[in-house]
């Protein structure tokens, strides 16, 4: 069984991964596409990041408990 300390910490680095490339996206992408731009390559990360987080840990965990799997 599966507790909620078992996706903390990927979760949590898969958001600071998030957060870093921020300043990135304003620095680089605002200026020269502008906000609209801006906003939607960062949420489009972020969903990346989370994504990316549920096929690490929740894919795994989840293929393991079934009963065809050895």
């Amino acid at each position: 069984m599966h507790h909620h300390r078992d996706w903390d910490t990927p979760l949590i680095t898969a958001l600071l991964v998030w957060l870093c490339t921020l300043p990135l996206i304003g620095l680089v992408i605002l200026p020269v596409f502008g906000l609209q731009v801006a906003a939607v390559v960062a949420a489009g990360l972020l969903l990346l990041a989370l994504l990316a987080c549920w096929a690490l840990c929740w894919w795994p965990a989840a293929t393991a408990h079934r009963p065809d799997s050895k």
